[in-house]
């Protein structure tokens, strides 16, 4: 209907009319032209259809005609899309009349672009189209608040109300002022809606346009509500659809949740007594491990403590008195490079002290180790193998100063 010449004609010269008596009246002659297509458009349920100027001035909209004239460019970017890029625009938009999804193509005379027509479903439509695919479901269309304001006509604003689910939306004419407007929802559906109203996570993901479901219960039933969000032709955050689906598994899911709390709890409070014993012996370990290095601590022999490569893990401060060596010079270094007398260049598996403790036995005798200043220090040793599960995990080695009793002895062997 559009593109037949007489169409384009009869939208061509009400453009070009040279008075405002003169548009008026070739208004009409459009109006009347369209009007058999636009019957047939209501009664599939399309409402909308408008003209628009290639400046994106309202000429003639069919299902208000005493509204045209204003400005769209600033509030409908679909609009102003069609008409400066001279291309179709198809998309999800708030008018200044109501929302709608919204086809709107460019129209030419010719070479010569007039503006451009624009039709848009409701969602009432839609939710009519998927009433009759799942009767089941339900769903409601809600719109941001901020939009709305900044877009509809003042004196239809009155159409908008705040949805009960988040303050920060609207729902689109709740009191049924349209032919178009989707039913008021159900008592059950007011109920989910007022539950979900509390819930965090819907004001969260709303705030952010995610798409997310949660499962809610009227009290009598579970249901799972889906939050879709809705973008326009800018990719925008709009709205957001929200589908209510009866959800029986979740009361399946619930019952067997109380079932494994149950469950759960009994554990917990077994490991619990676990744990409580565990405490105990540990803290009987503890006191155990500070006897224990008290008398290392105040032995007289040196002591040293090593894991399976003979790196020092620990020494007490008889070694330290006794070699000039401390903790941070000692610990995370070998006791064969750093005061063993071994000959310079031996392995570490060919020492005489070491490898007796890797095969078993451990080492018993005389030796000398290297102080810290260089001297050298006649020593008793005694090392013994730490073993796990029959496995060499480490050694622990004692050793006292000897260079007295060698001194005697030495005084001994002279008076003899």
């Amino acid at each position: 209907m559009i593109r037949q010449p007489a169409t384009i004609d009869a939208f061509a010269e009400g453009l070009r009319a040279p008075d405002a008596a003169t548009q008026a009246i070739r208004r009409g002659r459009l109006y009347a032209r369209v009007a058999p297509a636009y019957a047939h458009l209501k009664a599939h349920g399309i409402r909308q259809l408008q003209f628009h100027s290639d400046q994106g001035v309202s000429f003639l909209r069919m299902h208000d005609p005493a509204k045209f004239g204003d400005p769209l460019f600033d509030v409908r970017p679909a609009v102003k899309i069609a008409n400066t890029e001279k291309r179709a625009v198809r998309g999800f938009e708030i008018g200044r009349y109501v929302a709608g999804f919204r086809y709107v193509f460019p129209v030419f005379q010719g070479p010569d672009h007039l503006g451009s027509v624009e039709t848009a479903v409701s969602f009432r439509y839609i939710r009519d189209a998927m009433d009759r695919i799942d009767a089941s479901r339900d769903y409601a269309f809600v719109l941001r608040r901020d939009m709305v304001d900044a877009t509809v006509f003042a004196e239809r604003r009155a159409l908008y109300d705040t949805a009960p689910i988040n303050a920060d939306f609207l729902a689109e004419d709740p009191n049924l002022k349209l032919p178009a407007a989707a039913p008021p929802p159900s008592p059950t559906l007011r109920a989910l809606d007022l539950r979900l109203a509390r819930h965090e996570n819907v004001r969260i993901g709303m705030a952010a346009g995610r798409a997310f479901s949660l499962p809610v219960t009227d009290g009598a039933a579970d249901w799972a509500v889906s939050f879709v969000p809705v973008q326009d032709v800018l990719e925008r955050d709009a709205g957001y659809v929200v589908g209510y689906a009866p959800a029986p598994f979740v009361t399946t899911l619930r019952k067997e949740f109380q079932i494994s709390l149950l469950l759960v709890t009994a554990l917990l409070g077994l490991l619990g007594w676990i744990g409580w014993r565990l405490l105990r012996s540990r803290a009987d370990l503890d006191q155990e491990r500070q006897q224990l290095q008290s008398i290392t601590d105040t032995v007289a022999e040196g002591l040293y403590v090593t894991d399976a490569q003979n790196t020092i893990t620990r020494i007490n401060p008889a070694f330290t008195r006794l070699l000039g060596f401390q903790a941070g010079d000692a610990i995370g270094r070998t006791g064969h490079e750093l005061f063993h007398d071994c000959a310079s260049g031996m392995p570490l598996d060919q020492c005489p002290y070491f490898s007796p403790v890797l095969a078993g036995p451990g080492f018993t005798g005389e030796t000398q180790f290297r102080c810290k200043d260089g001297s050298l220090l006649p020593v008793e040793m005694m090392s013994r193998p730490i073993k796990e599960g029959g496995r060499v995990t480490g050694a622990v080695a004692v050793f006292r100063d000897i260079t007295r009793r060698l001194a005697n002895a030495e005084r001994i062997r002279q008076l003899a």
